[in-house]
């Protein structure tokens, strides 16, 4: 767990620098949780109380639309995860997130983040900055969904993520950019006789 708090500290201290103090307090803010291959961290319809960071493993986020699931993202090694929406507003997930592999993950309550922002500024300056990130990378997948074609999202994930064909079953990964199981495999194909 030593090595998984030094990389959360890291990610944190990218965009804020805290004291031995702040850190401390914040690192006893975090718990180790474990889940099985196929285990739920989220259902749709339950409130999500932690925001992740993961230790190790991989995570979908998706949800259902006509009884076909559609993949939003995936969470891997040394990133933030969870169903970020519900957490911030404690309602009810619209989404499911799911570990597609077996996960550790350190959880961050939302009382315990809460009571971070009462008692240490920097950590409201954290979740800003956090919440501009996570806003940007959004509006980016958003703008890519909308502006490129199924042959320009799939070279851009293999260009920005080149692991993932090895990492996540290929249905993941076509619902992800949007597009068929059966135009994925075309796509591929024509991609690697090239």
């Amino acid at each position: 767990m030593d090595i998984a708090l030094e990389k959360l500290q890291q990610q944190i201290e990218n965009m804020v620098q805290l004291t031995p103090q702040e850190w401390a307090a914040f690192r006893d803010c975090w718990k180790l949780l474990s889940f099985k291959r196929q285990e739920y961290l989220v259902r749709e319809g339950q409130t999500e109380r932690y925001l992740y960071f993961v230790v190790e493993g991989i995570q979908r986020l998706y949800f259902l639309n006509d009884g076909n699931e559609i993949c939003l993202g995936f969470s891997f090694d040394h990133s933030f995860s969870g169903v970020y929406d519900s957490f911030v507003s404690q309602t009810p997930s619209q989404y499911y997130l799911q570990a597609i592999t077996p996960s550790k993950l350190l959880a961050l309550s939302y009382t315990d983040l809460e009571q971070l922002y009462a008692t240490y500024p920097i950590f409201e300056r954290w979740g800003r900055l956090f919440n501009q990130y996570f806003l940007l990378g959004r509006v980016k997948r958003e703008r890519d969904m909308m502006s490129m074609t199924a042959e320009e999202r799939y070279v851009r994930l293999m260009t920005e993520s080149p692991r993932t064909l090895q990492l996540i079953p290929h249905k993941y990964l076509a619902s992800y950019l949007g597009m068929s199981a059966e135009t994925f495999s075309r796509v591929r194909k024509r991609l690697s006789k090239s």
